[in-house]
């Protein structure tokens, strides 16, 4: 969930008079597996391809870094929390475009 919120304020910097990124925008729509970590913005598409294909523990290991903290219970319980937050959604969209200063 911090994941997204993170995602959300980055996006918040970004102009929407900047051309869209129509790659990601069809990486992001689902459908296609889409999973990549090699830069911060494929990390960030890949995190919504799997959220809108309902791959949630995909979605899940993106907020993970390195060992995860905390005993399995616990972790089972945060992943848990996790994906029923999105039980309700029928899709995530994502806007990408350079940084700017003008809000959206």
């Amino acid at each position: 969930m911090k994941l997204a919120l993170v995602a959300l304020m980055v996006l918040v910097c970004f102009s929407p008079a900047q051309a869209q990124d129509v790659a990601a925008q069809s990486q992001v729509a689902g459908g296609t597996y889409y999973d990549n970590r090699s830069t911060a913005r494929d990390v960030i598409i890949s995190y919504y391809n799997a959220i809108n294909t309902s791959q949630y523990a995909r979605a899940f290991s993106y907020k993970l870094r390195g060992t995860p903290e905390g005993s399995p219970d616990e972790i089972n319980a945060q992943y848990a929390k996790f994906r029923d937050g999105y039980a309700h959604t029928a899709n995530v969209g994502l806007r990408l475009g350079r940084p700017s200063r003008t809000p959206v």
